[in-house]
């Protein structure tokens, strides 16, 4: 691949920035026995909330589409100096939205290889998503970015990129998971794990795992008892203790399937039940994401995988903060899948909530941790974490209705919204009033009418919305009106 490199930053319109990136192509350092590599170092100002700079890579000189679809990820070698460093796929199929597909990493000041599928990448929420067979047919770039919404001074360096054809595709899950007693000792127990291998052609065997406090999440979570092409292993346990068992298929390529997991007690010799919790946590219907500020009175929602069930069982969702259980809810898990928490008040600060659910034997699920925030009446009125302006539809046509405009606020406030054409001319603002759609703590959307200030229809153009609050600028955004 002989690609086409160029810096880009958030100086251009209409984000105004004045974040910095310094590029080059040098033999000071490089990875894996090569003699070159890219070294970038960058400047994240202070004059755009959401301040960026990174590095492309074209795939051809005149940048125009190439279908890549024939591949199924890409590889390279990173290091750096210990910031976030996001990959991008840049392809004409988003259109005017910038939705990228991307994965965030975080470098380290040795070099590290990465190998990345395709299908790992995630795309941001704000735009209607794409296909990635369909983004990958008409790629133009891949994007090193270094992101914050904080300022921020780094460096990293990129070497060997190249797409890779990897079969990346995981095996289906074994089956058909037993656990039944063969001998029966004073003290001990010998166990038959029994099961149904996976029916993927490209299997190769099962890797069998077990724990005492939880069910194993990954091949390397827990005891291995168990790497082999069979379909039984015989285990030795302590008779009265639970023992937690996971198994996972695995192919010719390494790819490990889900896990299919089971409990067992020889205390009447059953199998127990099963409550996992998931990493998506909620605040109503908005998924948490680390650091997010969050208003009073809280209600977490919470999805609690009920595998092994049977009627009249009860399950327990325990929060705790900091380690102080501050909640606890009981719930039906065959009924629901979900488990609410509501009427939860916090005090201003950081909180490291946890959350872990019992199931009706009194056995833990493996704990799921977010830390959540909340603002304090000395806290300036801010967007919150990772939140931005979010304007719908994009592009706009007055002519169809009303513009939509979201965000998330850190806590109650009093919000002006200025919108400006490209030549800097305030043509529209409205004021919100702390506590009020638009001015109130999380998700708020407010609506822009079809006609600006004075009365005129929106004319076609790229148009800039800021967010003031006590005179400061709290985040800006665009919007494009095509008529």
């Amino acid at each position: 691949w002989g690609f086409y490199d160029w810096t880009y930053d958030d100086t251009l319109a209409p984000n105004f920035g004045n974040s910095t990136i310094n590029m080059s192509i040098n033999n000071v350092d490089a990875a894996n026995g090569t003699t070159y590599s890219a070294y970038l170092n960058y400047t994240l100002g202070s004059a755009y909330s959401y301040r960026f700079a990174g590095f492309g890579l074209s795939v051809t000189a005149d940048g125009a589409e190439v279908d890549l679809s024939q591949y199924t990820g890409i590889e390279f070698y990173v290091k750096g100096s210990g910031n976030k460093l996001s990959l991008e796929l840049n392809s004409a199929e988003y259109g005017t939205n910038a939705n990228y597909y991307t994965k965030e990493y975080t470098t380290s000041g040795t070099w590290t290889k990465i190998v990345l599928p395709f299908k790992d990448m995630t795309q941001p929420s704000w735009a209607p998503t794409k296909d990635i067979t369909n983004v990958l047919k008409r790629m133009k770039s891949v994007q090193f970015k270094a992101s914050s919404q904080l300022i921020e001074s780094g460096w990293f360096r990129v070497d060997e990129i190249k797409f890779v054809t990897t079969d990346f595709t995981a095996p289906a899950p074994v089956t058909g998971v037993t656990v039944n007693v063969i001998a029966d000792n004073l003290t001990t127990a010998t166990v038959r794990i029994s099961w149904v291998p996976s029916t993927s052609s490209d299997n190769i065997g099962t890797m069998v795992l077990k724990s005492t406090d939880h069910y194993p999440l990954t091949p390397t979570d827990g005891a291995l008892i168990f790497n082999g092409a069979l379909n039984n292993v015989l285990d030795t346990i302590t008779k009265g203790v639970t023992y937690y068992y996971s198994l996972f298929a695995i192919d010719q390529a390494g790819n490990v399937s889900d896990r299919t997991s089971v409990g067992f007690n020889t205390n009447g010799g059953s199998q127990i039940g099963r409550l996992d919790v998931s990493s998506n946590i909620y605040a109503g219907t908005k998924l948490l994401v680390n650091y997010d500020y969050i208003s009073n009175p809280l209600t977490l929602n919470v999805y609690v995988d009920t595998s092994l069930v049977s009627a009249g069982v009860v399950g327990t969702l325990v929060i705790k903060d900091a380690g102080v259980t501050i909640n606890t809810v009981t719930f039906n898990p065959v009924a629901s899948e979900n488990a609410i928490a509501s009427g939860l008040n916090l005090a201003a600060g950081t909180h490291p909530l946890t959350v872990v659910a019992v199931d009706w034997n009194g056995e833990k699920s493996a704990p799921q941790s977010i830390i959540i925030r909340v603002a304090g009446s000395s806290d300036a009125l801010a967007l919150n974490f990772n939140s931005a302006i979010l304007p719908y539809p994009s592009p706009y046509n007055p002519d169809l209705g009303t513009l939509a405009v979201s965000y998330e606020l850190n806590k109650d406030g009093n919000l002006d919204i200025y919108i400006y054409n490209i030549l800097g001319r305030v043509v529209y603002k409205n004021s919100f009033l702390a506590g009020s759609e638009g001015g109130k703590a999380g998700y708020n959307e407010i609506t822009v009418p079809a006609t600006d200030s004075f009365g005129q229809k929106w004319s076609n153009g790229v148009y800039i919305i800021r967010l003031v609050a006590d005179r400061k600028v709290i985040g800006t955004g665009k919007v494009l009106v095509l008529r």
